[in-house]
């Protein structure tokens, strides 16, 4: 990505600066498609439909995806999370966290 390449910092800088003065930042998530915005000056200016979910994202919990525990972790939620259907649910959930738990927070 550009902004690990040694000798781009000033111009990655100053793309970032440009993004998220509100103006720039509101077209951009319009033309994108209505995402949520990730900055407050954006969220009154975005498609009223969105509202509910913006007016929730202080209170979000977000996927630990920083954590090098976590790709095993989602592997297992994604492959196991809708055998709940056909087995008993909580018996499927015990079993994605074992494997949360065994994978630790690193």
């Amino acid at each position: 990505m550009a902004f690990k390449k040694p000798g781009n910092e000033a111009a990655v800088k100053a793309w970032m600066n440009f993004l998220f003065k509100p103006d720039n930042y509101a077209g951009f998530l319009k033309a994108a498609g209505g995402f949520i915005p990730a900055t407050k000056s954006a969220s009154t200016a975005v498609d009223s439909s969105l509202l509910p979910f913006i007016n929730q994202l202080p209170n979000a919990i977000f996927y630990p995806g920083d954590l090098a525990a976590w790709p095993k972790v989602a592997g297992t939620l994604a492959t196991q999370v809708g055998t709940g259907v056909i087995y008993n649910p909580k018996t499927v959930l015990d079993k994605i966290q074992k494997v949360a738990v065994a994978a630790g927070t690193k």
